[in-house]
């Protein structure tokens, strides 16, 4: 039989309670030892009241020794001592409530806390193609919003159930000890709750599931409005792209107001039934009287009154558990999501390649596409070669094949001779640095950045590779040096200051094998000019691919690969490909035409 989806996330999420055995435990003996504290409080409360307005001896109810040491007692005694016990018990109940609070907001925030470092560790291990697919937007709203509704069905839901539940059935136990006729006819109402129940449930977590999918759209959409706001402002597209978020927010708002409608509508619904619950038992108490004792009754009526909170605790809960697996269900289908590149089995880890890479009728497919078809390259150790060739033509995809960022549909790429597929990940790609057109930086300071590529290097060690990157002049000048935050992806700094940040990143890590995509196109002249006496450095010594439309950038490789419609058309040195006359030779034509008219 298959397992309901919100059933296997539900058992999920305790998975991530169960994990903290320790702490949970401490939570439940303290629920527990609190809901026989309320038990006990319901049970004295009708024999307290007896004893205190009408006097009289001890219950018969009371029996055994705990009964004949109460009978005991001088009267006056008796009737201090039932208060003291009934603040005691109030005082156990207080204990157990702050530490089953406290324990169970440890779990929660464990809990909620390991679900995030397994969501950002799958989406660090996924492949490119899956986070390309997948708006940047769509993937935050899972840290946000959705963690934020897993937290409150834990906090709210979860382990509140557990103590609501051991309060209820603590309590019905104690009703069924004063009186079993009159307990059965109060649980008559309880099959009239399960289909309300039911019917609330599935409507909740309807709505729940469109409300968190349109709040990922309208995320998505203030993301790419605060991204492409220059754009926008640009073509005047602030009116149309205001509107069509509000648009969005009417829709989310629809949906909000249908979620809480159908809260409000839950726990009226259930309290009636309580009530009528309430109302049999009075009704029946009239012809039954005289078969029940009056402090009997009053106990019982208590743990009837004090069932009561539990179960709207109970119900309350429920309708942050039915969001909050939805939430969950979205963030398991990312951590559920099998990376397409992984280590093998006896994967091996290898220290330093020498650099010698071959490409052995290597085919790539994106979909029904082709990007690649029946590629075959060897590049010796040390070696500097040139990828050009017209947009579309896999230059960029030839490169990501290298450190393994996507895997051939066909073929075998090797590192000095060996299946790049047999090597570990991690292994190989500390093997490859990887500089190009579209730089990130992160938000920390220029020393940070930097020593991410080796992290642990001496602050003379960043400086050296900045010197060497030619940075360093520029790094100084700044307000706070090497310790200068550069904004998000590098604001503050020009587009030359940034890539010249990327090669001093690539100098530190010092990999045998570099790739350069496009390391200079979206440079000026004189920046470009600054920038490839950086980049001459750090070619030394290293086995090296550069892919670019500016056919400048390749004229000192030691070989050029054309590459069209992801084959290889032309292979050979820049002199030889030029007096060929093929498709290398059009390009510098087309590029000098180009600049002659600039």
């Amino acid at each position: 039989m298959r397992v309901p989806r919100w059933l296997s996330t539900y058992r999920r999420l305790w998975g991530l309670l169960l994990v903290q055995r320790r702490t949970l435990l401490l939570a439940l003996t303290a629920m527990a030892l609190g809901a026989g504290a309320t038990g006990a409080f319901a049970t004295l409360t009708g024999p307290a009241l007896r004893l205190l307005f009408t006097g009289g001896e001890v219950p018969p109810s009371f029996g055994g020794r705990w009964g004949a040491w109460l009978r005991a007692l001088p009267a006056a005694e008796l009737r201090a001592a039932l208060p003291a016990a009934l603040l005691g018990l109030a005082a156990v109940r207080a204990a157990c409530a702050f530490v089953q609070a406290d324990r169970a907001g440890a779990l929660t925030l464990r809990a909620v806390a390991g679900l995030q470092e397994a969501l950002h560790g799958r989406l660090l291990s996924l492949p490119m193609s899956y986070v390309q697919a997948t708006h940047t937007g769509d993937l935050f709203s899972r840290f946000g919003n959705d963690l934020g509704e897993v937290q409150r069905a834990i906090s709210q839901g979860l382990v509140s159930s557990v103590r609501d539940s051991l309060q209820i059935l603590a309590l019905i136990g104690v009703s069924a000890l004063l009186d079993v006729r009159l307990l059965l006819l109060a649980l008559l109402t309880v099959p009239a709750t399960l289909l309300p129940i039911a019917r609330f449930a599935a409507a909740l977590r309807r709505v729940a599931a469109e409300a968190q999918a349109r709040q990922a759209r309208q995320v998505v959409a203030a993301q790419e409005a605060i991204s492409g706001a220059a754009v926008l402002q640009a073509y005047g597209g602030e009116v149309s792209a205001l509107r069509a978020f509000g648009s969005g927010e009417v829709e989310l708002l629809g949906l909000e107001r249908r979620s809480f409608a159908i809260r409000a509508a839950f726990t009226p619904t259930l309290e009636l039934i309580a009530i009528s619950a309430l109302a049999l038992v009075l009704a029946a108490i009239r012809g039954h009287t005289a078969t029940v004792a009056p402090d009997a009754l009053l106990s019982f009526l208590g743990a009837i009154l004090l069932t009561y909170q539990p179960l709207k605790s109970l119900a309350n809960g429920s309708q942050w558990v039915v969001p909050g697996l939805s939430a969950a269900d979205r963030i398991f289908t990312v951590i559920d999501a099998v990376p397409a590149i992984a280590d093998r089995r006896g994967a091996r880890s290898i220290e330093r390649a020498q650099g010698s890479l071959h490409f052995q009728g290597v085919a790539v497919r994106y979909g029904e596409r082709k990007v690649l078809s029946d590629l075959t390259l060897s590049i010796e150790p040390g070696e500097q070669v040139g990828i050009v060739g017209p947009s579309g033509a896999g230059k960029t995809t030839l490169l990501h094949l290298v450190p393994r960022l996507l895997d051939p549909s066909a073929g075998m790429v090797a590192l000095d001779g060996e299946d790049l597929r047999g090597l570990s990940l991690a292994s190989l790609r500390r093997q490859v640095a990887l500089v190009s057109q579209d730089v990130f930086l992160f938000d920390a300071s220029i020393e940070e950045n930097v020593a991410a590529a080796a992290p642990g290097s001496s602050p003379a060690r960043v400086e050296a590779v900045l010197e060497a990157a030619g940075a360093l002049e520029f790094v100084r000048d700044l307000p706070d040096g090497v310790q200068t935050r550069i904004g998000e992806r590098g604001a503050s700094l020009s587009g030359g200051q940034r890539q010249r940040l990327s090669i001093a990143r690539a100098l530190l890590k010092d990999a045998p094998i570099l790739l350069l995509d496009e390391a200079t196109s979206a440079l000026d002249g004189a920046t470009e000019a600054q920038v490839q006496g950086a980049l001459a450095r750090l070619v030394q010594g290293r086995t090296v691919l550069v892919v670019a439309h500016r056919l400048s950038a390749v004229r000192g490789a030691d070989r050029i690969v054309v590459l069209d419609g992801g084959r290889i058309v032309e292979e050979g040195s820049p002199a030889r490909l030029w007096m060929a006359g093929g498709l290398y030779r059009r390009l510098c034509d087309l590029q000098r035409g180009a600049q002659a008219e600039g």
